[in-house]
């Protein structure tokens, strides 16, 4: 794989509308959030996580929880509470990102073996065809 800086950044707040702090709830002993870090961790092709989160009240416990992991992997972004467009920019930004990995962080069951297939298929694409964007829940 080239020596893009490629980045997770997951989006990450506790104002949940529908459950509040759910990614500060516990499956197994352990946050949602954590989970997801640990997974994220096992991602070959990344340089690194941002957790793009806000300045909302109670923001403490994920800054608490990413400092849980090493600080050369693990960053934290706080930007805009309304525009998560936003956040994602100027995180990528900060971090002089070249490919962004956009996770949210309530999903524990991520799978790292995908995502760097993912990222060695868009990789490849990028070289013959010039791609911007990849997913995989898209149809052709």
């Amino acid at each position: 794989m080239d020596k893009n800086k490629i980045y997770i950044i997951m989006q990450a707040r506790v104002s949940s509308v529908r459950l509040p702090a759910k990614i500060l709830k516990h499956i197994c002993g352990k946050s949602i959030l954590e989970h997801d870090i640990e997974r994220c961790l096992r991602i070959r092709c990344s340089s690194g996580i941002i957790i793009a989160t806000t300045h909302e009240p109670g923001v403490q416990e994920i800054i608490k929880i990413a400092g849980k992991f090493p600080s050369e992997k693990v960053f934290v972004y706080h930007g805009s509470m309304d525009d998560v467009l936003e956040r994602y920019y100027c995180a990528a930004r900060q971090y002089h990102v070249d490919i962004i990995v956009r996770l949210t962080s309530d999903n524990p069951l991520l799978d790292p073996m995908l995502v760097d297939l993912m990222l060695e298929r868009f990789m490849e694409l990028d070289k013959t065809r010039g791609v911007d964007y990849l997913a995989n829940n898209l149809i052709p």
